[in-house]
């Protein structure tokens, strides 16, 4: 009973805490094993950001604008930074309850259909954009601190469901906000990589733990991106390439290949899909080295069959042929 007694109280005011207080408070209940309250904030910043979100309805632009930078950023970062400690202090447990309040943050995004037509309101895809960079740096650290279990639990998210014809979509929410966010030129360029970037360098705690070396960030997300992509098409059956978005291509090729070798000689990475074949595999490094070729080639980027290292060109011979 007193250790019960001794948990801290979770409270919405910690959404608002400075940086150092909130990783303070935070790391006492990774140290208590308080589980339910990581849970707890979870649910309270997911409460928070759809309520303020709402609270939007009929502001001035100055007033949404307001709601947005101090109600609606602050709590996602909050819920980014406690997703983040649990990736780096290697406690994946309630790390799935958390990505689903981002999840269930994106999804209300699909009910009403709020589009940029209604200034005076945060639309739908200022929400989806915020949430997804926030998910694609996560991914980013999961592969620099190798929590490759984390990789399914960040793709395995589904389309929302905004009209009924989408209803047996298996189309992910990462392919979901490329096209939603392009059609709505909230990302130039069209990458995901790219945008995340942007905003871990907003981020300095974040950024922080790659050391300060953007190089590094660039290395981890484009690698998140290659095996979420992977893991959405394992999910889905290999069914169709549309289903996922080579955010990765925009970059050159050796942004990208240590994850490929990885993946080829059996490393750490596997576990993100451990029931993969090698023949799938190789199959599917082939698929989305081609994809990444025929979306990007304007930019003279990825380069297609351009694999340095030479493991990975004898798995694909041994495993196509």
């Amino acid at each position: 009973m007193t250790e019960f007694l001794s948990l801290p109280k979770i409270e919405l005011s910690l959404l608002y805490a400075d940086e150092n207080e909130f990783e303070e408070r935070f790391l006492t209940l990774l140290r208590l094993k308080d589980d339910a309250g990581i849970k707890q904030i979870g649910f309270i910043a997911e409460e928070e950001v759809i309520a303020k979100w709402e609270s939007t309805k009929g502001k001035t632009i100055p007033e949404v604008k307001k709601i947005l930078n101090s109600h609606v950023r602050g709590p996602l970062d909050k819920l980014l930074m406690a997703s983040s400690l649990l990736i780096q202090y290697d406690n994946i447990g309630p790390f799935n309850s958390l990505v689903s309040n981002f999840n269930g943050i994106y999804q209300f995004g699909g009910k009403g259909g709020i589009r940029d037509s209604e200034k005076e309101h945060l639309s739908s895809s200022v929400i989806w954009k915020e949430v997804i960079i926030r998910v694609y740096t996560l991914g980013a650290l999961a592969v620099f601190f190798e929590k490759f279990e984390a990789i399914p639990i960040l793709t395995a998210k589904p389309w929302p469901k905004e009209y009924p014809s989408e209803a047996i979509s298996l189309r992910f929410w990462a392919r979901h906000a490329v096209t939603m966010l392009g059609r709505e030129r909230r990302l130039q360029p069209l990458s995901l990589c790219v945008a995340a970037n942007e905003k871990v360098g907003e981020l300095k705690w974040l950024f922080k733990k790659f050391r300060n070396d953007e190089d590094l960030f660039l290395n981890a997300v484009c690698q998140f991106d290659f095996l979420q992509c992977i893991c959405g098409l394992f999910k889905s059956g290999f069914s169709n390439y549309d289903d996922v978005f080579p955010s990765f291509g925009i970059f050159p090729n050796q942004r990208t290949e240590p994850i490929v070798l990885d993946l080829v000689l059996k490393g750490k990475s596997r576990s993100a899909i451990p029931e993969l074949t090698d023949q799938e595999l190789a199959n599917v490094i082939i698929s989305l080295d081609k994809h990444a070729t025929e979306r990007f080639s304007n930019f003279d980027r990825w380069d297609r069959n351009n694999w340095r290292n030479n493991e990975v060109n004898k798995f694909l011979k041994k495993n196509l042929s």
